[in-house]
């Protein structure tokens, strides 16, 4: 377990900080779905259209100051009839992994989804062979859904992902 975990709405600063952990895992592991690093163009425009919602947010972790991983709700799909899940997304620089920080950010933004009382349901698109995530989701009450066979392909291999769900009001 880390010492006290801050957790705090993001801020522009946190821009670089969110970048560069979503690029190690881009370049590092087959956690995200994608070969290509994300701009500092990419980041910002997802950065705004979350500033931009009352409903989906992103919350910056910190321990001692340091920004260490980062949470968020996203639109799960756009269209409307699915206004009633959001995606969440989990992200630790690594040498955080395993220490909390993850439970804490889970538990941190389902209580703000909750007290928003519009969202029904919280969903997780995650890589199969992503077992910590797949562990820390079931600790944190998820449920598998389902598994989509091959629908995506990282390095050269075909990839299943596992959907995984919370109901929350």
């Amino acid at each position: 377990m880390c010492n006290k975990i801050n957790i705090r709405s993001i801020e522009l600063r946190d821009l670089e900080f969110v970048k560069e952990v979503l690029n190690e895992v881009i370049t590092n592991h087959d956690f995200y779905l994608s070969e290509c690093p994300k701009s500092d163009g990419y980041i910002r425009q997802w950065y705004d259209e979350h500033q931009n919602s009352d409903l989906y947010a992103i919350f910056i972790a910190e321990v001692d100051g340091t920004a260490v991983g980062w949470v968020s709700l996203s639109n799960f799909r756009l269209i409307d009839g699915y206004d009633i899940s959001a995606e969440l997304s989990v992200y630790v620089s690594d040498c955080y992994y395993r220490m909390g920080v993850a439970s804490a950010m889970m538990k941190y933004i389902e209580d703000f989804a909750r007290s928003k009382n519009r969202l029904h349901k919280i969903v997780s698109v995650i890589t199969a062979t992503n077992f910590g995530s797949i562990a820390l989701h079931e600790k944190q009450g998820f449920e598998t859904e389902g598994i989509l066979k091959e629908v995506a392909k990282k390095n050269g291999k075909y990839q299943d992902v596992v959907l995984m769900s919370k109901v929350i009001n």
